[in-house]
């Protein structure tokens, strides 16, 4: 009895000793620092921060962040994390709100991704809860090592949720110096799964008014092997002739086979089929009938009428 009476001391003992270690964790600023300082160091110099604030249970302040990951690196002066840790029991991991600024990311030299392999999954774990983001807000970004130029976005907006098959975007708004765009629709994670996607978007520079100027809307479903897709877009600027366009079509990963293309432009019309080919080498062939074009509407010394 007294041996029994022993052993239950010492594990009671223990059961309080991990519940204040993992209270301490969990809802003080002191122990969610002790954390982030055991990260930092199990992580070596992949990952840094300058400081860490707030309460794991609830909300997380940090400071210059800095991670590298598969030959990209990402730098954040300052993000924030609310989430509801209790809502785990339910199955669900809901972020509140995701805030940052000042977001830098470069894109390393990998090009080890191509096309020709067809259907393809991100590299996402199969959780044991779904995972909602009811809103993420990220302002001042910038992307380098995709173009020659930086890329720059003045604000991101997100509310998506996941499951073990799809991320379902909500919303989602990018707002640049000179492009406004937003997306809704569902991704397929796995490569089994389908997406269904609908893309609109405004970009106007602004800088002149022979500057190419553009807004559309693109809708696509299916697989990366097997989609479908239908666009609308209205083009000025740049030298192109006015003209307002829609496109339907149905590819995989190496083609793009045009089953409709339709243009209003030169106070005529353009009807046209055909397939554009980028795998293995770029190829195109389109067929066009063009009815009452005046080419003298954008070129002035060509005036006339094509048919």
């Amino acid at each position: 009895m007294k041996l029994l009476k022993s052993l239950l001391g010492s594990l009671l003992t223990l059961v309080l000793l991990l519940a204040g270690l993992l209270y301490f964790i969990t809802w003080t600023e002191p122990g969610l620092q002790l954390l982030g300082k055991l990260g930092v160091a199990s992580l070596g110099g992949d990952y840094s921060i300058e400081s860490i604030h707030g309460r794991l249970g609830r909300r997380i302040e940090i400071r210059g962040l800095k991670l590298a990951l598969d030959g990209d690196r990402y730098e954040i002066a300052e993000l924030n994390l609310v989430w509801s840790p209790r809502q785990l029991l339910d199955g669900r991991l809901r972020i509140e709100r995701l805030s940052a600024s000042q977001v830098s990311i470069r894109i390393g030299d990998d090009t080890s991704f191509s096309l020709d392999e067809g259907d393809f999954s991100f590299p996402y774990p199969r959780l044991p809860f779904v995972i909602q983001l009811a809103e993420a807000d990220i302002r001042d970004i910038q992307v380098t090592g995709i173009s020659d130029q930086p890329l720059h976005a003045r604000e991101l907006r997100l509310a998506a949720r996941s499951d073990a098959e799809r991320l379902h975007i909500d919303s989602l708004r990018l707002v640049g110096r000179e492009i406004d765009a937003t997306l809704a629709g569902k991704i397929g994670l796995q490569a089994a799964a389908d997406s269904d996607l609908e893309l609109q978007w405004t970009y106007n520079p602004g800088s002149s008014e022979d500057a190419l100027k553009t807004s559309g809307r693109l809708a696509a479903q299916g697989r990366l092997r097997d989609y479908r897709m239908h666009a609308q877009a209205s083009i000025t600027g740049g030298g192109i002739p006015a003209g307002d366009w829609t496109l339907s079509g149905t590819g995989d990963h190496r083609h793009l086979s045009i089953a409709r293309l339709n243009g209003r432009t030169l106070d005529g019309t353009v009807e046209g089929t055909g397939s554009l080919i980028w795998s293995p080498a770029l190829q195109w062939v389109v067929n066009l009938a063009v009815k009452d074009l005046n080419p003298g509407r954008h070129w002035g010394d060509w005036p006339g009428q094509l048919t």
